[in-house]
């Protein structure tokens, strides 16, 4: 729920973990699901380990790095 109790709409918002492994089937089915923007958060130690993500097709990526506290 929203902090004024509603909901978001039903397919409107997805929560994952990285995509840096995502496979070239996995890349068809994001690009069905009409996604406009990847946000994410790993820090540079975290691109590190795991690599980056990969790139969907008319999708934006933004990197916002957040750290542990």
């Amino acid at each position: 729920p929203t902090a004024d109790g509603r909901r978001t709409a039903f397919g409107r918002l997805y929560r994952s973990g990285h995509l840096a492994h995502a496979s070239a089937e996995d890349a068809l089915f994001l690009g069905g699901l009409g996604l406009h923007t990847v946000f994410d958060f790993r820090n540079s130690a975290d691109h590190k380990l795991d690599g980056y993500d990969i790139e969907l097709a008319g999708v934006r990526n933004v990197s916002i790095p957040l750290s542990d506290p």
